[in-house]
């Protein structure tokens, strides 16, 4: 993932609440299974950087996965356990195949839950998890083809107060 992205990844965790964090996480998860696919074209079996893309996607699924709480909705923890098992399960098949095939069937299933969860965020108004995180903007300045990003009124008493 370039430093561009997770920049971007960074600014949208800042400013979710707990609905769009969920979004967040399934974003990064694809874009590190889509990274992975160039070491699986043209009947190459995976490089270096590709498991490492796996890696990195299995690492969000074990996030997802460690984060549930079971004492809220059960049934649904257990079903989303399932199926983040299976899809690090179907990411591990790739890495020791040498198939994407495997990667692709785990995407469609998070893809699907991303959809889920996009829709449910529309709705939902809470406000953000983070608190005292200064707004940003972005804009082009100063040329055609660079994006700068500002910060509104930063407040010097970031963190904590002692």
């Amino acid at each position: 993932m370039t430093d561009e992205m997770k920049q971007q990844f960074t600014n949208r965790i800042t400013h979710a609440n707990a609905v769009e964090l969920l979004v967040i996480l399934y974003d990064m998860f694809d874009e590190y299974a889509k990274e992975a696919e160039s070491g699986y074209a043209d009947g190459k079996k995976g490089d270096d950087a590709s498991k490492e893309a796996l890696e990195h996607a299995s690492d969000v699924l074990n996030h997802l996965r460690n984060d549930l709480d079971f004492s809220h909705d059960e049934e649904l923890c257990k079903r989303l356990f399932s199926i983040y098992t299976y899809c690090q399960e179907l990411l591990s098949k790739a890495t020791y195949n040498g198939s994407y095939d495997t990667v692709q069937e785990a995407r469609d299933l998070i893809k699907s839950l991303r959809e889920a969860y996009a829709k449910i965020a529309e709705s939902d108004n809470s406000a953000p998890l983070m608190e005292n995180v200064p707004e940003t903007v972005a804009g082009y300045t100063y040329g055609r083809t660079d994006v700068n990003e500002a910060e509104i009124a930063p407040d010097s008493n970031r963190g904590f107060l002692i």
